[in-house]
C-alpha cells in the first residue's frame, strides 16, 4: 500500500464502495474485484483487499468495520479489549501528562490511551500514520492525539510523561522471532534513552513466546505481565518506572469482558500438593507462562498434583 493508496481509500468514491459491499463474503471478493473493475474502477483491488482485511479485524476492534487497515499493521495490532487493558496503567496521568505511542501502527493502542489523556502517536511509517489518523476518527477521539513521524533512535523524543512502545518483530523464518531485541527498533539501544527521557516509566510489547533467559539482560528493574485474551495469551508487557507494579503478572481477560489477575512479588509461597480429587483444572496459558501455578492455586484454595506441574485439584469448582 502507498500513501496515494490510503489517499484514494478515504475519497468519497471508495467510501461509497466499501458501504455497498460491506456484506460481501470472503470467498466472494475475487468475482467482486472483477465486477467492480469491468465497471471501471481501477482500483478495485484496494476496495476488496480492505474488505478482508475489515473482515478479518472483526475479532480485534469492535469498529473494524469502518476502519482502514495495512495487512503488517493488523497484524500487530493489539486487540481492543487487551489494549483497553494496557491503556488503563496510564490512568492516573492527566491530559497535561502525554503519553507517547512511540510505535503506534495503525493506532490500536492509541484509541485505548486517547480514554486516559493526551497520545502523542509517532511512527516513521506514513502509512501506518495515514490510517492511524483515520481511524482516530472512526473511534471520535482525534482531538487527544497529536502525530508525529520521528526515528526514537536518533531524532529527539517527544515531550511525555510517559511512553509506550510496541516494537516490530523481525521476521525469522517461518515464524516471526520471539526474541527481545530482534526488533525494529533494537529494544537494547532505545530503552536507555526512553528511560532518561521519560522517569515516570512506560510499558514495552513483547512476543508472549518471549524467552526468560533474555530478561535477565535487562538492565533496569521491571514488572513483565502476560496477557491473556480468551484461550490463547495475546501479548506480553514489560513495566519500567513507577508503572512496574509487582515482578511478575498474568491478567485474564474473557471474550465476556471480565478480567482475572494473579500477581508476585519477591516470595513465592511453597507448593501445596495433592492427590487428585474431585476436580482437576488445567490453568490458562498466561499463568503458566507467568510462571504462577502455585499463586494462582493459593489464590483458589487449590492443590498442585505435582510442584513440577501445571495441574491444579480441589473438591470444589471456583
Amino acid at each position: 500500500m502507498t500513501l496515494d493508496d490510503v489517499s484514494y481509500l478515504k475519497s468519497e468514491e471508495a467510501q461509497k464502495l466499501l458501504r455497498t459491499y460491506k456484506d460481501t463474503r470472503p470467498q466472494d471478493l475475487p468475482r467482486l474485484t472483477m465486477k467492480l473493475k469491468k465497471k471501471g474502477f481501477s482500483q478495485a483491488h484496494l476496495i476488496t483487499s480492505q474488505l478482508n482485511l475489515r473482515a478479518k479485524a472483526q475479532a480485534k476492534f469492535s469498529r473494524a468495520s469502518k476502519m482502514l487497515f495495512t495487512p503488517e499493521g493488523l497484524e500487530q495490532a493489539t486487540p481492543e479489549p487487551v489494549a483497553r487493558h494496557i491503556a488503563e496503567r496510564f490512568n492516573t496521568l492527566t491530559p497535561e501528562e502525554p503519553i507517547a505511542d512511540l510505535s503506534c501502527g495503525i493506532g490500536g493502542n492509541t484509541l485505548a490511551f486517547a480514554h486516559y489523556t493526551h497520545v502523542i502517536a509517532n511512527d516513521t511509517d506514513q502509512i501506518a500514520l495515514g490510517t492511524a489518523r483515520y481511524n482516530t476518527h472512526v473511534y471520535e477521539v482525534e482531538n487527544r492525539i497529536s502525530f508525529l513521524n520521528v526515528d526514537i533512535l536518533t531524532d529527539n523524543l517527544p515531550s511525555a510523561t510517559a511512553f509506550f512502545l510496541d516494537p516490530a518483530r523481525a521476521q525469522n523464518r517461518p515464524t516471526k522471532t520471539r526474541s527481545l531485541f530482534n526488533t525494529e527498533p533494537p529494544l537494547n539501544e532505545v530503552l536507555s534513552r526512553l528511560i532518561e527521557h521519560m522517569p515516570h516509566g512506560g510499558g514495552v510489547k513483547i512476543s508472549p513466546a518471549f524467552d526468560y533467559a533474555e530478561l535477565d539482560d535487562i538492565p533496569y528493574p521491571f514488572e513483565v505481565e502476560v496477557i491473556g485474551h480468551g484461550k490463547k495469551n495475546a501479548v506480553a508487557m514489560l513495566w519500567f518506572g513507577k508503572l512496574a507494579q509487582h515482578i511478575r503478572s498474568a491478567t485474564l481477560i474473557s471474550t465476556e469482558g471480565g478480567t482475572q489477575r494473579i500477581t508476585a512479588d519477591d516470595t513465592t509461597p511453597l507448593p501445596h500438593t495433592s492427590d487428585i480429587k474431585s476436580y482437576l483444572f488445567e490453568p490458562h496459558p498466561a499463568f503458566r507462562k507467568a510462571h504462577l501455578i502455585t499463586e494462582l492455586a493459593q489464590e483458589y484454595n487449590l492443590a498442585q498434583v505435582d510442584e513440577h506441574l501445571a495441574l491444579l485439584t480441589g473438591d470444589t469448582l471456583p
